[in-house]
C-alpha cells in the first residue's frame, strides 16, 4: 500500500472510530475502545472488558479479528472491511468469539476532504 494511502487512512480513523463506536451503542455495548489503529494494512479493534448481566463469561471484550483494506482497480477508492465480534473466556477453560457486525468504509480518494462512506451489517 501506499505510504499517501497510510495517511489518509490515518486521518480517518477518529471518523471511523467514532461510527464503530456509535455501532457499538446502538446494540447496547457500552465499553470504551482502549486500541483503534492501523497495523500492517488492517484497522486493529478492542475494548475494555466488560461484564453481562447475569455474569456469563469470565472475560469479556470486542475486538476484531483480521480484515482487509483494498484500493479498487480504478485507483479512485479505497475499501475497508472491518469485523466486530465477541471475544470472550469461560470461566473453566477455553476461549472462543463471534461475529456481532462488521463495518465497510469506502474513502474517494481523490476527494480526501469528503466524508467516507460507511455502514454496518
Amino acid at each position: 500500500m501506499k505510504e499517501s494511502h497510510i495517511k489518509l487512512i490515518k486521518s480517518k480513523l477518529p471518523e471511523i472510530q467514532t461510527f464503530v463506536s456509535d455501532e457499538l451503542s446502538k446494540r447496547g455495548i457500552h465499553a470504551d475502545i482502549i486500541k483503534f489503529a492501523l497495523v500492517d494494512n488492517i484497522i486493529l479493534l478492542e475494548t475494555e472488558k466488560f461484564q453481562t448481566s447475569p455474569v456469563m463469561f469470565k472475560d469479556l471484550n470486542v475486538a476484531n479479528f483480521g480484515g482487509s483494506i483494498k484500493v479498487s482497480d480504478d485507483g479512485e477508492k479505497m475499501h475497508i472491511w472491518i469485523p466486530v465480534s465477541y471475544d470472550y473466556e469461560y470461566f473453566g477453560s477455553g476461549h472462543n468469539s463471534t461475529d456481532i457486525f462488521s463495518v465497510s468504509v469506502t474513502i474517494d480518494i481523490a476527494f480526501r476532504a469528503h466524508k467516507p462512506e460507511m455502514n454496518a451489517s
